[in-house]
């Protein structure tokens, strides 16, 4: 993946008009500052400061303040004083010789968030970067208990209402299994035991063992069922305890409870888990399993179509399908909730939630969907914000209007570039001219101008980006401070 740490050139200064040239060396053969590290200067209006220190070579050799604001600064008489220890930006101390002093005053830059791309999880700056889906249980009024892989390397459980976005979310350091009981949800990850409520995801004490062998759990009448070893076991919640082994079982990777009767997926077979021995129900592949009021699952094969979605009967017979969205990645989970159905349908650059309602006469509606899409070389295509072969600008030059400040038009160099926390626009020797959104640790930044004096900012990650407009970029005005001097 490119980064989105764009190459600086060497530090310099941008050609100026003659005028301007000639205004700043009247301003650098003035006499130099009567405190010999003091520096005192004007600004023509309100604003954030920015001040750099530069040899007589032109390289910046300190940031003194970015961006800070008129409180960080003295008041002097004749404008703003602030001070230079002779030190550089890594704490060494800086040689002897002249040195000057220039940044910028920005006025309120007008910035705003557009929107979030390719990943309809990310609605806000602090929403978990969720980069994969695991499960997708659905609960009553539509929400869904979620589990997955975060940006990060973590991984995470929460609650997501598709209309109010993100009630609660958990960070955990492996895979989550999550099974929801009586307004409460059971939480297995690394074979500990999490409980939690369900809606704000509250820790609850408990004080069962851990059980690092398991791969599926689901919801009962009576408690939680799992599978671990050759056995399916019962989680009580109220009792906080564990019984033996309900039913003897191979190790299933899906477990569904339907009629009184446990059925679980193992090596691809569906098995009704509740007669003495396992019974094979279909000569299909199956891939996941759900229950509510009827028994479904994913099964692959011919038929039903590859990747679609059956209605069984407790005896394993198919009573109906449900064949996937045209041009949709293949099914590869189903939860069900009533007369409703959250299918997670991926392939290696996409992953859909799909809520599945039933209708009068059998027929299923989409209700809503939920796209996570990876998006490793997003940028601009014209207009579009597409996630892939996006054209980018390295920098972008905008002209600063001729004013009482600056005798002439100047034409500034700048660059958008990620940051800890998020974007930030720098002019050609680094020094800050803006931050811009709250995006963390984007790994790729680009941009493209809009006007003459706006610019929008894509910042994100494989898992999504954020959509920034930043306007007035005409009103940055160039400090040209002065010069000292080092003994």
């Amino acid at each position: 993946m490119r980064s989105a740490r764009q190459h600086l050139p060497e530090p310099r200064l941008d050609p100026l008009p003659l005028k301007f040239q000639t205004f700043l060396l009247l301003l650098l053969a003035a006499p130099l500052f009567a405190a010999p590290r003091d520096i005192a200067f004007a600004v023509p209006d309100a604003g954030a400061i920015t001040l750099g220190v530069f040899d007589s070579h032109g390289h910046l050799v300190r940031r003194l303040h970015s961006l800070a604001p008129e409180s960080e600064f003295r008041v002097g008489l004749n404008g703003l004083i602030t001070s230079w220890d002779g030190l550089s930006d890594s704490g060494g101390a800086c040689a002897p010789g002249a040195y000057f002093v220039r940044g910028y005053l920005v006025p309120d830059l007008e910035t705003t968030g557009e929107a979030f791309h390719f990943n309809d999880l990310i609605r806000a700056d602090t929403d978990p970067l969720v980069n994969r889906l695991h499960a997708a249980v659905l609960l009553d009024g539509q929400r869904l208990l979620l589990t997955g892989k975060l940006r990060n390397g973590g991984y995470f459980a929460g609650l997501f209402d598709p209309s109010a976005g993100w009630i609660w979310s958990l960070p955990f350091t492996e895979k989550c299994l999550v099974a929801p009981f009586n307004g409460q949800a059971a939480i297995l990850s690394g074979g500990q035991w999490h409980w939690v409520t369900i809606e704000d995801g509250t820790s609850l004490p408990v004080s069962w063992p851990p059980t690092p062998g398991v791969n599926a759990l689901c919801s009962a009448p009576d408690g939680i069922l799992y599978s671990e070893g050759t056995g399916i076991f019962e989680l009580n919640p109220a009792s906080a305890r564990i019984r033996p082994s309900v039913v003897p079982a191979p190790p299933c990777e899906a477990l569904a409870f339907f009629e009184g009767r446990v059925f679980g997926i193992s090596k691809g077979r569906l098995n009704d888990l509740s007669s003495p021995s396992p019974n094979l129900l279909s000569g299909f592949q199956a891939v996941s399993i759900a229950a509510s009021q009827s028994l479904w699952s994913v099964i692959s094969g011919e038929p039903p179509p590859d990747g679609g979605v059956s209605e069984l009967a407790a005896n394993g017979n198919i009573i109906r399908q449900i064949a996937n969205e045209p041009g949709s990645p293949p099914v590869a989970a189903i939860s069900a909730r009533g007369e409703a159905l959250a299918l997670l349908c991926e392939d290696d650059r996409r992953q859909i939630i799909r809520l599945l309602s039933g209708e009068p006469g059998g027929t299923w509606e989409v209700t809503w969907e939920i796209t996570l899409q990876s998006a490793a070389n997003f940028g601009f295509a014209g207009d579009e914000v597409v996630p892939e072969t996006g054209t980018e600008s390295s920098s972008l030059r905008f002209r600063l209007p001729e004013s009482d400040w600056t005798p002439e038009a100047v034409e500034i160099e700048l660059f958008a570039r990620s940051a800890g926390d998020g974007a930030e626009i720098v002019d050609t020797d680094g020094l800050l001219i803006a931050k811009v959104g709250a995006f963390p640790s984007p790994d790729r930044v680009v941009w493209r101008r809009e006007g003459l004096n706006a610019a929008r900012i894509l910042a994100g990650t494989t898992c999504g980006a954020a959509e920034y407009r930043v306007r007035n970029l005409d009103r940055i005005v160039p400090l040209i401070v002065g010069s000292l001097s080092l003994p």
